[in-house]
């Protein structure tokens, strides 16, 4: 709630502008008719710049980095009791001293079950097993801390194809994966 709370009271300021169609990422020199996708983008495809360690990168992602940065400043103020058991968690995640002394200790029980798959079959099932104990209540679901889990979805560097990834869990970095 408190976060909830926090990051409402911090955007009470719009910082994107209206609501509506973003006419400045139009290429209005394209005929609507010939190509749509240009006429729509074609400015925006003309001026953007997508960070090098990215596959694609626009409001949405602006979008997440400024909620990353409020809840991580809600979170590193502390303040209140419940905040302060968010700020405590956080800085448990941070202290990096404590996670190399942690070493691997707290994979070991994961890496077992990875380490005892032997046949396709093996594969599949742990596969599933791991889906199933990173998404316990199906996808939208909350991520527990598991370090990859698979997934199956559209190629990032070629979208007319579809990839099998794993992808990095809630404990290490959300946007790298493995394809």
């Amino acid at each position: 709630m408190l976060l909830v709370a926090g990051a409402a009271s911090a955007a009470d300021k719009p910082e994107f502008g209206e609501i509506g169609i973003d006419t400045a990422g139009m290429d209005k020199t394209v005929t609507p008719g010939d190509d749509f996708y240009a006429y729509m983008n074609g400015g925006w495809m003309k001026t953007a710049t997508i960070p090098s360690d990215r596959s694609n990168y626009g409001d949405v992602a602006r979008l997440r980095e400024q909620s990353l940065a409020r809840v991580r400043g809600i979170v590193e103020a502390g303040g209140a009791a419940d905040a302060r058991k968010f700020a405590d968690f956080y800085a448990s995640f941070m202290d990096e001293a404590a996670i190399e002394k942690a070493g691997i200790t707290p994979l070991k029980a994961d890496l077992a079950v990875i380490a005892a798959v032997k046949t396709p079959k093996d594969l599949a099932r742990t596969m599933a097993a791991l889906e199933r104990k990173q998404r316990p209540f199906g996808y939208g679901s909350p991520q527990p801390s598991f370090p990859v889990y698979p997934y199956v979805g559209q190629d990032a560097k070629d979208p007319t194809k579809a990839s099998s990834e794993l992808v990095q869990g809630a404990s290490a970095c959300r946007t790298a994966t493995i394809t």
